[in-house]
Order: C-alpha cells, then structure tokens, then sequence
C-alpha cells in the first residue's frame, strides 16, 4: 500500500463517525485534463455564525471532515464528489464553458445532487468564476439549493445544532469566495461562504473552510 493511500484511509477511519452537510466548493472553474484524477480533503464549518443566533456551533469538534474526489471528463467536463462519512455523498458534474486557451478568466456551471443517507436529498446548482494569476487562483462562486424532505432537526448534529426551521426550505442560495493556492504537487483552498434563506439576504449563515486538493502530473 502506497503512503499517500495510508495517509488518506487514515483519515477515513478517524472521521468514520462524524456526518454533516457541507455547503463550500473547494475548487476553481478550472476543470481536469480528460482522464486525470484529483483527491482531496475538506474542513468546513472552521467558523460558523448565523445572523439570528439559531445556528450554535459544536464546542466539541473544531471543523466538519469530507473525503473530496474529482475526475476529468472530456469536452472539459469533470466529475467531482463529496463523501462525509458516514452519510452524506454529493456527486456534481461541471463543465468549463470558457476555452482553456482563454486568458481573461474561467467559469464553469455545475449541478450537484446529495444525500443524507435515511434522511432527505437536496439539489444544488450555480457556478464558479475564477482568475489563475499563475501564483494564486481567486474565485467566485453562487449556487441555488433545493432541499426536499428535510426538517430543522436533520440538520443537527455533533457540529452545530439548526433550531430554525427555515434552513431547510426551498429556495435558499449560497455565495462564496475563494482563492487557490498551489504548493508543491497540492493545492489548498480557503473559502468563506454565505448562505441565506427566502431570498432574504439578512437572514443567513456565514461559514468559513479549507479544503486539500492533489494536482495530478
């Protein structure tokens, strides 16, 4: 077994108890080569705050863990998903529209379909705008969600405890910015995020997370 597959299952087995919904992308509007595979961790909900206070973050554990996985696709198409154990999997499809010749910047739409395992599914899907600076990569993105089934009380756990039930209507949207920073043969990705709710931009949740992502050779 390879060090780098160890490092990974490693983290597998410490988080297999852990469950949440992440709402951040961890990635540019840059998709993958056709046949290139990119693994990846994410660690959302570092800080969280809503702006009534009905969000209250776990005093226990200090981020929400994913297993992140993308393929490149051809036609510029990528297939990406996030696995947060023991529950949730959220599988997305993007495609970067922008010609990779093309320098002023990328975007690339996407939709993502999720599942809380035994308890509801959701749709979420927008777009990202990002500009590779060559050092750095900011980026931009803005996405709709469409929750079905879902209550307040699913959407409490170990990590924050929801008592509004208005986080799980219909309708919300989410923006977030973020910046690409290449390292080596990695490449993290801090991310601030903005969730709001009835198309009402007073009422919603702030929420700040990185993820790690291998660039492939």
């Amino acid at each position: 077994m390879s060090k780098s597959l160890s490092v990974i299952l490693s983290f597998l087995f410490a988080f297999v108890f852990f469950g949440c919904v992440a709402s951040s992308d961890f990635y540019t509007a840059k998709t993958l080569e056709p046949a290139k595979f990119a693994p990846g961790l994410g660690f959302d909900d570092i800080m969280i705050r809503s702006t009534d206070n009905s969000v209250k973050p776990s005093t226990t554990f200090a981020f929400v863990p994913s297993f992140l996985f993308a393929c490149g696709l051809p036609l510029q198409f990528e297939a990406d998903g996030r696995f947060v154990l023991p529950q949730l999997l959220e599988v997305s499809l993007r495609d970067q529209i922008t010609p990779k010749s093309f320098k002023l910047f990328d975007f690339a739409p996407d939709v993502s379909f999720g599942d809380l395992f035994g308890e509801y599914t959701y749709l979420r899907y927008g777009g990202t705008l990002s500009k590779d600076l060559g050092f750095i990569e900011p980026y931009i993105h803005y996405h709709f969600y469409h929750f079905l089934h879902a209550t307040s009380s699913d959407l409490s756990g170990p990590f924050f405890t929801v008592d509004d039930v208005s986080y799980t209507v219909d309708n919300d949207r989410g923006i977030g910015v973020g910046i690409g920073i290449p390292v080596g043969r990695i490449e993290f990705y801090p991310e601030f995020d903005y969730q709001y709710f009835r198309n009402d931009l007073r009422t919603g949740m702030y929420t700040f997370g990185i993820g790690i992502r291998g660039i492939p050779k």
